[in-house]
């Protein structure tokens, strides 16, 4: 009876694989390749000898403390991570995180943890802006890419928006650096993927297919307030601006420290206690996330979009057109009816004055009242 070889072949659905060990810049990579059945069986004179694993399909199951390369019949395309945890100093690392967290440092613990231990909870979308150069953005960024290596990727604005998206959408982490989602499709997009169970996978030259999606975004970006759309009822989104690193502590070799001390990195993040209960669909408090950046970014697009329902509703009468007084009430209860939308008496009076309106008084039902003289443009009918 002839033993049969190991070897280092796969069959995956009708197709043959080779596990490989890449060379990268800094180290080696596990990775699958295609390979065909030709080249098998004329690298081994003994083919019908050799070991090839069979599986059914791929399979994405994450987990950073039980992987399995096997899952029933299907082969998991999650890497495991290469680095084994073991209990050291990492002070580069508490030192990173205590400038990109600061007072919201355990919360900070908290989003790592979460994604290290419980891989497929669904957590918000933590937004690092900062237009000073030096403020950290780049090496929380290498951090993430130490911790989770394979499984995070970081992407471009043209990536994000691109239909071919395979590359990408099958990851756990997803990173943009130096992006700019502020179109409405963007933001929107970014909102739906942020919470969704299932997407639609496609690459090309092969069929769309629908699979589970477990993916969080970490954006970073130079523009601190039209990085991306935030409307003012939007809960996803944890905002924190970066102060930039002073020169002293200004250290060219803080990746490779953090390297060195993965391992203990690692050990950390799988013993820190979760201290945020759940308290959401996307884990954490959105009270607790609020930061001023936030308010900051809500606040500019909470003014640019009532300056444009105002332009699209009003315009300012010329002489000989017929006009009617309005108060900043009458204008945010007609913006209300037409688009559906909550804008208090207190946005309104700026955004006015912003589009360069004149407040002027007129004497309503014996009172002397503050406001307005507009005229409706079509479809803006007043009552």
């Amino acid at each position: 009876m002839t033993l049969n070889t190991k070897s280092p072949y796969l069959r995956i659905g009708t197709q043959y694989y080779k596990k490989v060990i890449a060379p990268v810049l800094k180290g080696s990579i596990k990775r699958i390749i295609p390979w065909s059945y030709e080249a098998i069986k004329t690298d081994h004179s003994n083919h019908k000898q050799l070991e090839i694993e069979q599986y059914d399909g791929f399979c994405n199951i994450p987990s950073h403390t039980d992987h399995q390369e096997k899952v029933k019949t299907f082969y998991n395309v999650y890497h495991p991570l290469s680095t084994k945890p073991r209990k050291m100093d990492i002070p580069n690392f508490h030192k990173v995180m205590k400038h990109v967290f600061e007072e919201q440092l355990d919360l900070g613990f908290d989003y790592l943890a979460l994604m290290f231990q419980y891989p497929t909870e669904r957590l918000n979308i933590l937004c690092l802006v900062s237009k000073a150069k030096n403020s950290g953005k780049s090496t929380f960024l290498a951090l993430i890419k130490l911790i989770f290596e394979s499984n995070a990727i970081v992407i471009s604005d043209d990536d994000f928006r691109s239909n071919f998206n395979a590359s990408w959408l099958s990851k756990l982490l997803i990173a943009a650096e130096e992006i700019q989602l502020n179109r409405d499709s963007d933001s929107n997009k970014l909102k739906n993927l942020s919470t969704a169970k299932t997407v639609t996978l496609e690459a090309k030259g092969k069929d769309r297919i629908e699979v589970e999606f477990f993916g969080k975004f970490i954006l970073c970006s130079n523009h601190e307030l039209d990085f991306v759309k935030i409307d003012e009822d939007e809960t996803r989104y944890w905002v924190r601006k970066l102060k930039r690193i002073p020169k002293l502590e200004d250290d060219s070799l803080m990746t490779e420290n953090l390297r060195d001390e993965l391992p203990g990195i690692l050990f950390f993040l799988n013993k820190w206690v979760i201290k945020s209960p759940r308290s959401s669909r996307m884990w954490f408090d959105p009270k607790d996330l609020e930061t001023e950046a936030l308010i900051d970014v809500k606040a500019f697009w909470n003014k640019i979009e009532v300056d444009e329902l105002i332009k699209q509703c009003f315009k300012q009468p010329k002489h000989d057109e017929e006009s009617i007084f309005m108060t900043a009430s009458d204008i945010s209860k007609a913006l209300k009816k037409k688009y559906n939308q909550t804008h208090s008496e207190v946005w309104v009076g700026k955004a006015m004055k912003r589009c360069h309106w004149e407040r002027c008084q007129r004497s309503v039902n014996g009172q002397q009242r503050w406001g307005y003289l507009v005229t409706y443009l079509l479809g803006c009918n007043h009552e």
